[in-house]
C-alpha cells in the first residue's frame, strides 16, 4: 500500500477512533456504537467478529464509567481502536466515506466541552515535529526545511548552504 493512501487511512482511523471513544459515556455513546456496529457489518464480517466488535465497544464504554479518570481510560482505547479501524480500510477502502460520515455525526452529537483535543508532542536532538488537529498536515521537499528546487537557501542564520 503506497505511504500517502496508508496515511490516510491511519489518519481517518485516529479520527475515528478518537471520536468513538470520547463519545463513551456520553449521550451519543448509543449513536456512535450503532454506527460503527453497522460499519463493521457492512463489510461483511463474520457474525462472531461483529459480536467481538460490540463487546470491545461494551467493554470499553464500561472501563470508561467505572474509570477515576474517564479521560485517562479514553486515551487508553484509542490505540486499540485505531488499530481496529486501519485494519478495517485496509480490508474495505470502499467503507471510508461511511467512516468519515460517522466521525462527522459522533462529532456533531458531542457537547462542546467534549470536543476539545489535546496534543502532546515531544522533539529532541535534530527531530522536527509537524502536528495539527482537525486538520491535514502536507509537507513538501526532502525534510530538510528548504524550500523544494532552493539547495543554497538561507537556514536563518545568515549562512547559505552550498549544494
Amino acid at each position: 500500500m503506497e505511504g500517502t493512501v496508508l496515511e490516510e487511512i491511519s489518519g481517518l482511523a485516529a479520527a475515528g477512533a478518537a471520536s468513538v471513544v470520547t463519545a463513551m459515556a456520553t449521550d451519543t455513546w448509543q449513536t456512535a456504537r450503532a454506527g460503527l456496529v453497522r460499519l463493521f457489518r457492512r463489510t461483511g464480517r463474520e457474525r462472531q467478529q461483529t459480536a467481538d466488535i460490540e463487546a470491545l465497544l461494551d467493554s470499553g464504554a464500561h472501563l470508561v464509567v467505572q474509570a477515576a479518570e474517564p479521560e485517562q481510560a479514553r486515551q487508553s482505547l484509542i490505540p486499540l481502536w485505531q488499530f481496529q479501524l486501519v485494519t478495517l480500510l485496509r480490508e474495505h477502502p470502499d467503507a471510508e466515506a461511511e467512516l468519515r460520515s460517522l466521525v462527522q455525526d459522533i462529532r456533531d452529537g458531542l457537547p462542546r466541552t467534549a470536543q476539545t483535543s489535546v496534543q502532546n508532542i515531544d522533539a529532541g536532538g535534530n527531530s522536527r515535529v509537524n502536528a495539527v488537529i482537525h486538520g491535514n498536515v502536507i509537507l513538501h521537499g526532502d525534510g530538510s526545511g528548504r524550500p523544494p528546487g532552493r539547495p543554497d537557501a538561507d537556514d536563518g542564520h545568515g549562512a547559505v548552504d552550498a549544494p
